[in-house]
């Protein structure tokens, strides 16, 4: 069993790039839980770095060009779209109405609201100008969260051989969960505030 988890490891290790780059795919807080382990000393920040962006971009072109199918277009007529995109906070489509950029890189801290929103983005506007936002979202996201991410690794290694503590590690994990999605919950709030006297008007 030792023997199979070390394989693993070392198989990881000998490919960070790949692993970054399927990661991305996967969703942002891979690429972060990855940058964590690299400030812990686990592996290197650059391939997780440059594969994180390069397979969230590649993600997001997916979703668009399945905004861009006939078939979605079709719903689109319908209406059908519309009505499946319902859950997506209003002052996302308010942002996606005037800064595209703004709004990819708002989907970037909301769970479950990146797919639907640029499948929503490929039925209204040009590829051009959608690569071009993606890739400026997912850069200035990745220079805000992934030197944060990193630096959350090293903390917690120096926390780790001050105190030897196993269930404090688990502790303190616990804790970076609760300040992000605390952070999250209220950047939310706020900006729904924001909207609303707009609305009101």
């Amino acid at each position: 069993m030792m023997s199979i988890i070390l394989s693993i490891y070392l198989f990881i290790k000998s490919h960070i790039l790949l692993l970054s780059f399927l990661f991305g795919i996967a969703g942002e807080e891979f690429v972060l839980f990855l940058a964590i382990l690299a400030g812990n000393g686990e592996m290197s920040l650059i391939p997780v770095i440059i594969g994180g962006i390069l397979g969230t971009i590649f993600i997001d072109q997916i979703y668009f060009f399945i905004g861009r199918s006939k078939f979605i277009k079709q719903l689109d007529n319908k209406g059908s779209i519309s009505k499946a995109t319902k859950f997506l906070p209003q002052f996302i489509k308010k942002f996606g109405e005037k800064n595209i950029i703004l709004e990819i890189f708002i989907t970037k801290f909301i769970y479950g609201t990146r797919a639907a929103s640029i499948i929503l983005l490929g039925t209204k506007i040009h590829y051009r100008k959608f690569l071009i936002s993606d890739i400026i979202a997912i850069v200035g996201w990745a220079s805000l969260m992934i030197p944060l991410a990193w630096l959350s690794g090293r903390g917690i290694q120096i926390f780790l051989n001050i105190t030897k503590g196993l269930e404090k590690f688990f502790f303190i994990g616990l804790l970076l969960i609760i300040i992000y999605f605390l952070s999250v919950k209220l950047i939310t709030s706020r900006l729904k505030n924001k909207i609303k006297p707009v609305q009101s008007e």
